[in-house]
C-alpha cells in the first residue's frame, strides 16, 4: 500500500494561493483532534463558516480528509509559522525587537 495521493502536486500547493494565518489557526485545531463544532466554539463562529474553511484548506493544501490535512501541517509546520505570527492582531512591537522611545 502506497502514499495516499494528493489532488495537487505538493509543488503546485503554493502557486495560486496561499493559507491565510486564519486557515493555519484552523488546521493546528484539526491537527490537535477538535471536531467542527468545537472549532467553532474556539474561534466564536458557526459549525458551517468551519466546514466552508476546512473544505477551503483541503483545496489550497490538495488534501482529501482532516487525517491527510493533519500530516500534511505536521510535515510542513515550519514552513507555515513565523515568529512574528500573531493571528489576533499586529505583532507586538516588543517581539520584533523594536523599542518605543523614551519620552523624554
Amino acid at each position: 500500500m502506497g502514499k495516499p495521493k494528493l489532488r495537487k502536486k505538493p509543488e503546485d500547493i503554493y502557486k495560486h494561493r496561499e493559507l491565510t494565518p486564519y486557515e493555519i489557526h484552523i488546521i493546528r485545531f484539526v491537527t490537535d483532534g477538535l471536531k467542527n463544532k468545537e472549532i467553532a466554539v474556539e474561534v466564536n463562529t458557526t459549525e458551517d463558516m468551519i466546514k466552508n474553511h476546512i473544505k477551503r484548506i483541503f483545496d489550497k493544501t490538495g488534501v482529501w480528509n482532516r487525517t491527510q490535512l493533519a500530516l500534511w501541517y505536521l510535515r510542513n509546520e515550519s514552513m507555515l509559522i513565523s515568529p512574528q505570527l500573531n493571528l489576533f492582531g499586529p505583532p507586538d512591537p516588543l517581539d520584533l525587537g523594536i523599542r518605543k522611545a523614551e519620552s523624554v
